[in-house]
């Protein structure tokens, strides 16, 4: 995809997610986020970097204005190819180790 495409879909769903936010609708928020072409993970074309900046913004964005109790609700109406999608976000976000922390701790909240 060329960068003007990138730019483009990475403006579009930004603007999309913070309007479904501002509507309170945190749920479409993050299914938004979470769809079209996405450039996370490394990448050896620094070229990318503001288009995973702003994808990445968007993904935190729906995130940190979730209450944590509304944060299960969220999790569980995503398909399994969203969920596999925000792993990935969360890791490039919080680390594996946050991550695994998490995954570790046995208590229940």
């Amino acid at each position: 995809m060329s960068h003007r495409k990138l730019d483009d879909a990475a403006q579009a769903r930004a603007a999309e997610v913070s309007s479904l936010l501002a509507r309170g609708d945190l749920s479409a928020a993050l299914r938004r986020a979470l769809q079209g072409t996405q450039p996370y993970g490394p990448t050896a074309n620094p070229a990318i970097t503001p288009f995973k900046e702003m994808s990445t913004k968007s993904v935190v964005d729906v995130l940190t204005t979730a209450r944590s109790t509304d944060v299960p609700t969220l999790i569980s109406q995503l398909q399994p190819a969203e969920l596999d999608l925000l792993f990935k976000y969360l890791t490039e976000v919080a680390g594996v180790g946050a991550i695994v922390r998490v995954m570790a701790d046995k208590r229940v909240i």
